[in-house]
């Protein structure tokens, strides 16, 4: 039950941070510093967690109201605006580094002879190595966007290149 309330908490910050109600965001605030202290560790750590996204996506449309919209160009006005999401990540790094964990765990090397366990339609679940699934979803992926890229272009080709090496 626990769960279905920080879950309505964390719903009820992102639907105040999308409307730009900041008085209801300091009632947010009040209510999630309240739980706060009434809850144990864990939730403690989601509640700040919470907080310090809250205060991220703030400074996240701060930048993307007053900063980006004075750019003419409109490539760059758009790069801007995704760049601009990186105020949500720095208080949630600082916050990681604050309480010593990992920030992003993802960048690892995936530990290639794990397995993958997906389903089939007809047949259950199948299960299979992670170095024979990439090579297979690659070769997948290229056979289907190799006509639209052949279609488009040897520009479209490189446009598509440069995308999954910056990827």
């Amino acid at each position: 039950m626990k769960n279905i309330g920080y879950l309505v908490l964390f719903a009820g910050l992102l639907v105040l941070l999308q409307t730009g109600s900041f008085m209801e965001l300091i009632n947010w605030a009040c209510i999630a510093i309240f739980i706060y202290l009434k809850v144990e560790k864990s939730g403690k750590l989601f509640i700040m967690t919470n907080i310090v996204f809250g205060i991220g996506f703030i400074l996240y449309l701060f930048a993307k109201d007053y900063a980006v919209p004075g750019v003419e160009a409109a490539e760059v006005d758009i790069f801007l605006d995704r760049f601009s999401l990186v105020f949500i990540l720095i208080p949630l790094f600082i916050y990681s580094l604050y309480i010593k964990a990992p920030m992003i765990d993802y960048l690892k090397w995936p530990e290639l002879n794990g397995i993958i366990l997906f389903p089939y339609i007809w047949s259950g679940f199948h299960r299979v190595k992670i170095k024979v699934f990439l090579p297979i979803v690659f070769l997948i992926n290229i056979a289907v966007m190799l006509p639209f890229m052949i279609i488009n272009g040897w520009n479209a080709i490189m446009e598509v290149l440069w995308f999954a090496i910056i990827f």
